[in-house]
């Protein structure tokens, strides 16, 4: 049989004759039409190289896509299968060719950064759970169940403070839980209030008995105490312990970092749960909880302007950055290489402004550049 009897395009005739005459490569590489017609036949292959590529390739919607052609004119593959698996060898070939340098790059690239956070599924209201009960309910309808109020337009809740209605909530806890790119106020039945910060956890009973009041906490919160020497205050966070009677203090819990606790005024004891290792603070120290405990000075009021709807970093790596606007982007964060994720920074923006607002104030730094696409920061 002739290869004018086969039913192939004028792209496939030209592979075919390339195959014979290799002359005629250069002239083809420079040819769009036929480069297009390249890359359809060419995607299954390139889709399959990036698959494992950090760039979210749709490589299911390309495999689609070539199957349903494949499919219109299945009778003519079969039957000269030989001829055109011929000529898509040898598209594959030059667009491959045609190709490589932007295929490599992007994979280089990619190669060169380091992921120093990831975005994940989160609500976008506050919620909120009762113990005992399986699921947490949006805030508003807590309240139909609870001492509790409500303030939408402010962004915050209050616990009902009266110890005659209350007596029926002591042994009740709830769970409030705050998703990323937020924040939240709550006022404890004892008028303690609680600054929650994004991504974090608090448990707390809806009402406190007559002796200590403890709290559980995941992620950060400032706490205001009410003073009662009668009732001690305990934050209960990673197997550690900050005791207060009345005082302002930050309490920072994120995984992967040391657990802080800076104390803004008045005074705290910071223990582990064993009591092994205790250390007392005062206003503007900072103590720094791993395997061991390290207290330092700090800027305590800068510490705390996240609760002011500001970011605020002093002296911090760009890694620790990033990784708390990623928190509350709930964006991916992709830093070049190590030098650059460890470069010191002092940065202050509005956390009320939106990614693309943050990428230019970043920008204005003038050490690093940031580009947001496709849900992720890149910074080199």
């Amino acid at each position: 049989m002739e290869i004018k009897d086969i039913e192939i395009s004028v792209s496939e005739k030209e592979a075919l004759d390339i195959m014979e005459h290799d002359s005629a490569l250069s002239s083809v590489l420079t040819d769009d039409d036929f480069i297009d017609d390249c890359a359809d036949i060419a995607g299954i292959t390139i889709g399959l190289m990036k698959r494992d590529n950090p760039l979210d390739i749709d490589v299911d919607s390309d495999l689609a896509k070539i199957h349903g052609r494949l499919d219109m004119h299945r009778a003519t593959v079969r039957r000269f299968w030989p001829w055109i698996a011929a000529a898509v060898a040898v598209i594959m070939v030059i667009f491959y060719v045609a190709t490589k340098p932007l295929f490599i790059n992007k994979v280089d690239v990619m190669q060169h950064y380091v992921q120093v956070f990831q975005a994940c599924e989160t609500d976008t209201a506050v919620m909120i759970r009762e113990f005992g009960q399986e699921e947490s309910v949006p805030l508003a309808m807590a309240c139909k169940n609870a001492p509790l109020v409500y303030d939408a337009s402010n962004h915050e809740a209050k616990y009902s403070s009266d110890n005659d209605r209350n007596a029926k909530y002591s042994s009740k806890r709830h769970s409030l839980s705050v998703p990323r790119g937020k924040s939240f106020k709550v006022i404890l039945s004892d008028n303690t209030v609680v600054y929650v910060n994004a991504d974090s956890r608090i448990v707390y009973p809806m009402a406190f008995g007559n002796k200590e009041r403890v709290v559980e906490l995941e992620g950060e919160a400032l706490f205001k105490v009410a003073k009662d020497p009668t009732r001690p205050f305990i934050v209960k966070s990673r197997g550690v312990d900050v005791l207060a009677l009345g005082t302002e203090f930050n309490v920072r819990n994120y995984p992967s970092e040391p657990l802080k606790v800076t104390l803004v005024s008045g005074s705290v004891e910071v223990s582990n749960a064993n009591n092994c290792n205790k250390k007392r603070l005062s206003p503007g120290q900072q103590a720094s909880v791993d395997k061991t405990m390290d207290v330092e000075n700090v800027d305590a009021e800068g510490t705390v302007f996240w609760k002011d709807g500001l970011f605020y970093f002093d002296g911090v790596t760009l890694k620790e950055m990033m990784a708390e606007i990623g928190r509350w982007y709930n964006t991916d964060i992709y830093i070049e290489n190590d030098n650059v994720a460890k470069l010191q920074l002092h940065f202050y923006a509005d956390r009320k402004q939106d990614i693309h607002h943050f990428i230019k104030i970043l920008n204005r730094t003038e050490r690093i550049h940031a580009v947001y696409n496709n849900g992720k920061i890149m910074i080199k």
